[in-house]
């Protein structure tokens, strides 16, 4: 191989480009374009032995050395220029190892160039068959090679493969997703990936917080309600939970404890307490107006009733800060102490069809004395109301007024009164001291158009003396 052979390898430099990880040598100056008489006049400066060797190993190749002020490279073909003498009949600078040369390689300008650039140089051109490359390349740089293009320079796609599972935006770009994020209204899997739900009813029994349906999320703080004094206005006690976003449902279940209340050692009924459940959205819901409670046990303990399915967030979001509080309008000598609540949203499954319109009748058919109408001896305590409550937990809208049936045996009906208090808190009077029997039903007014879930409380009082009777049916009726 001659003398143009040894200086022009570096047209091979793009084979091996993308193996190269070396920093390359820093030239100082360009000598592409410079005349070889300034090339030689500069060979000092721009050129030092080690950085050219080197280079040229870190390009594979066998080594190199400075030659007229040049860094040059060898391929292992045999020695560097002028140690070895030329084999008779060579015909050119450089000995081959006894036989005929090889025509030395052409330098392509283009190729040249593009392999100058991939080892951190400007460019590079082609001078007297030689591709010499120029620009002072910093030799401490790291190269970028050509092995570095199929990584991802982030999360927007490059064009290249991408090189991990890494989505290149929320919106789905034609193939599968690098990354299980949800690319829009159709869910890719039966859980949301996102914590934004696509429609209004979640895709899924499992929420996308970690909650599920069904599942109830407790306050278990507790706190004491103080009791109303005689001076002064009603107290009030707060408590919140959070819910996660589980998307619109249709009812939700309470459920509450609330220890039984004594004063000295009579037991206390809950008829001065008024509850109210708010909902994310802010509306309330009135489930205890003045209540007194079932009693139980040995002592005849009034207990607070739990729990309570409450329909009135209809089509709503479930997901946020459920705030219960309660109110105490009266004095009674106790305080009412609240050891926990929970709220469960309901699977709106179980709900799927709006009830509006649908037939109620809910009724309690147990017997229960009304007392006459009678004074103790000092004149006082004459009325003996009788209480009956009655829970119906059927999902209704009344499309209308609803109604109350209440059967009794009494013999005068123009002796009684009877007041109801609806699930919905409103206080109604059913029946004052009328002339002639009860009505088969008698319409519930205040609660026209009303969900029809809830706690109901039924008061009979006999207001003359001389007549008594059994209730024997009570009965809400709606549509």
């Amino acid at each position: 191989m001659g003398r143009h052979g040894w200086r022009a390898v570096g047209i091979w430099l793009v084979a091996v480009a993308a193996a190269v990880a070396c920093a390359v040598a820093d030239y100082g100056q360009d000598v592409v374009d410079q005349p070889e008489d300034a090339r030689a006049e500069d060979a000092a400066a721009s050129c030092d032995p080690g950085v050219c060797l080197r280079t040229c190993v870190g390009l594979g190749l066998a080594g190199g050395s400075c030659f007229d002020g040049e860094c040059l490279c060898v391929s292992g073909d045999g020695p560097p220029p002028d140690v070895a003498g030329d084999t008779t009949g060579d015909t050119a600078e450089l000995d081959d190892g006894g036989g005929a040369d090889t025509p030395p390689p052409v330098c392509d300008s283009a190729t040249c160039d593009s392999a100058c650039r991939s080892i951190g140089f400007p460019g590079g051109n082609c001078v007297s068959g030689d591709c010499l490359c120029g620009g002072g390349a910093d030799a401490d740089a790291d190269v970028i090679t050509a092995e570095d293009a199929p990584v991802d320079d982030g999360p927007v796609d490059d064009g290249a493969v991408d090189d991990g599972p890494i989505d290149d935006g929320p919106i789905d770009d034609g193939v599968v997703d690098d990354a299980p994020r949800d690319d829009g209204a159709v869910e890719d899997a039966p859980v949301d990936e996102t914590t934004v739900e696509d429609a209004p009813v979640d895709d899924g029994t499992a929420d996308d917080a970690g909650g599920t349906w069904g599942v109830p999320v407790c306050d278990t703080t507790g706190g004491t309600l103080s009791d109303r004094g005689l001076f002064g206005g009603a107290t009030r006690l707060v408590r919140t939970v959070s819910v996660p976003a589980l998307g619109n449902g249709r009812a939700v279940r309470l459920e509450i404890t609330i220890s039984s209340r004594r004063f000295l050692i009579a037991s206390l009924p809950f008829d001065d307490i008024q509850a109210t459940l708010q909902s994310p959205g802010g509306v309330n819901r009135k489930f205890w107006y003045h209540f007194d409670g079932d009693t139980s046990g040995m002592l005849g303990d009034y207990t607070f009733f739990t729990p309570w399915v409450l329909p009135v967030w209809w089509d709503a979001a479930v997901g946020g800060t459920w705030t219960l509080t309660l109110q105490d309008d009266a004095f009674s000598g106790a305080g009412t102490t609240l050891v926990s609540w929970c709220v469960a949203p309901l699977d709106p499954a179980a709900y799927a069809s709006t009830d509006t319109g649908a037939r109620l009748a809910s009724c309690d058919s147990t017997s229960r004395s009304i007392s006459d109408y009678a004074c103790a001896s000092d004149g006082t305590d004459c009325e003996h109301p009788l209480t009956v409550q009655m829970q119906v937990t059927n999902l209704v809208r009344a499309s209308g007024a609803p109604s109350a049936r209440i059967e009794t045996t009494h013999g005068d009906a123009s002796q009684l009164r009877i007041t109801l208090i609806g699930a919905d808190g409103s206080e109604t009077t059913l029946w004052n001291r009328g002339a002639g029997p009860l009505p088969a039903t008698i319409p519930i007014s205040t609660m026209s158009g009303a969900w029809m879930t809830g706690r109901y409380q039924l008061t009979i009082t006999d207001m003359a003396a001389g007549t008594s009777g059994t209730l024997t049916r009570f009965c809400i009726e709606a549509n």
